[in-house]
């Protein structure tokens, strides 16, 4: 008799409509959403923000073309949007230069990417060390990325993921994880000591 009446808001879908392909990833850049649909990179925006979503106050903008038909990570940046296709190529966007993808040789095929202290880390689809190049490199050219690798230590199971937090990266490996730190001056991620995981990812 003394409880406090609440209501707790939940998340719920506005409106549901046809799309123009299967979702093969999404994220938010500059506060606006993104998706690969099909083959394509659109750009999801609503009219009027201070009305619902309905059809006709929704703007898809196609922005180019995505190869394949696997998922994708969307990992973004103050000033750009990565996206890489699992097991596939990799592009950078951003509103000057628009959609590109990154050919440079350096570039390993990479099934998880997560951005941290200025730097887009990827780990390869191979399980292979991690790599990382920094948002400016990506943004002066995205075809010349100059990339930097580094490994967890501890052990050797292969690379399958890494995720970001509290200005940290999390190495997670098919039977470990382990945590860095970005140290500016050895310009390279260097192991928290004590922090290792024996539970794989």
């Amino acid at each position: 008799q003394d409880d406090i009446g609440t209501i707790v808001t939940r998340p719920v879908s506005r409106n549901v409509a046809s799309g123009i392909g299967k979702c093969r990833g999404s994220g938010l850049f500059k506060d606006e959403l993104y998706q690969v649909s099909n083959d394509a990179l659109i750009r999801i925006t609503l009219i009027d923000p201070d009305l619902p979503p309905e059809d006709s106050n929704i703007l898809v903008t196609p922005l180019g073309a995505i190869a394949g038909n696997a998922n994708c990570e969307m990992v973004s940046s103050f000033t750009q949007l990565v996206i890489a296709v699992h097991g596939g190529a990799a592009y950078v966007y951003d509103k000057a230069n628009g959609l590109r993808e990154i050919t440079d040789s350096a570039y390993l095929v990479s099934d998880s990417v997560d951005f941290d202290s200025g730097n887009f880390v990827f780990v390869p689809t191979s399980g292979d060390p991690f790599f990382w190049c920094s948002d400016i490199n990506l943004q002066a050219d995205p075809n010349n990325i100059q990339p930097e690798f580094a490994d967890a230590e501890e052990f050797i199971d292969p690379n399958q993921g890494v995720i970001t937090r509290k200005r940290q990266i999390y190495i997670l490996g098919s039977r470990s994880g382990e945590r860095f730190n970005f140290d500016g001056q050895k310009n390279t991620y260097v192991p928290i000591g004590g922090s290792t995981s024996q539970y794989g990812y």
